[in-house]
């Protein structure tokens, strides 16, 4: 079994643990027990979402398509799959789990398109936010907001700036 293998499962079976311990606690109380229970090694809450997630897509193709789901979802890695939104969850489960989607570059590019375009909303509102204000002129705001948004784009890749300031979108 190779690395990734090994580290696929852990996530999986991680995630599965996770959402046993939320469903035995009741609403409300997971919060407190994660910053207990973790507040010690370094897993943050997004890991522990992303762990949650991945286990929720993993069972929920394995209950359509049965358990040779899981084998092709184990070939693209635990990570690829944090950046599934609800929105694209099922296409993306159906079309994996069917053989479909079986390269890792094709996976990308169906994910990634949805993040732009988050990010992209997110700027718009930002933006229009801002020059309603009055806070900056709006030139300046888009330089300002565009920075901002690329180093967190870059932060959740694990790449960090170039150096010198981040360009403009």
């Amino acid at each position: 079994m190779r690395d990734r293998d090994i580290s696929f499962d852990y996530v999986v079976q991680a995630g599965a643990d996770l959402i046993e311990v939320k469903e035995e606690l009741g609403h409300g109380q997971f919060d407190s027990w994660k910053l207990r229970e973790f507040s010690t090694i370094r897993r943050s809450d997004r890991t522990i979402t992303n762990y949650m997630k991945l286990t929720r897509i993993v069972n929920d193709a394995e209950e359509s398509y049965g358990p040779t789901a899981r084998e092709r979802f184990r070939r693209h890695g635990a990570s690829i799959w944090y950046d599934v939104t609800k929105e694209n969850r099922a296409e993306i489960i159906q079309k994996v789990a069917t053989g479909e989607l079986a390269e890792k570059k094709a996976l990308k590019a169906l994910i990634k398109p949805k993040k732009l375009e988050d990010v992209l909303e997110k700027f718009v509102s930002l933006f229009w936010k801002t020059v309603n204000d009055g806070d900056l002129d709006p030139l300046d705001l888009a330089a300002v907001i565009s920075s901002k948004l690329l180093t967190e784009a870059r932060e959740q890749e694990g790449k960090s700036p170039a150096g010198g300031s981040p360009s403009v979108i």
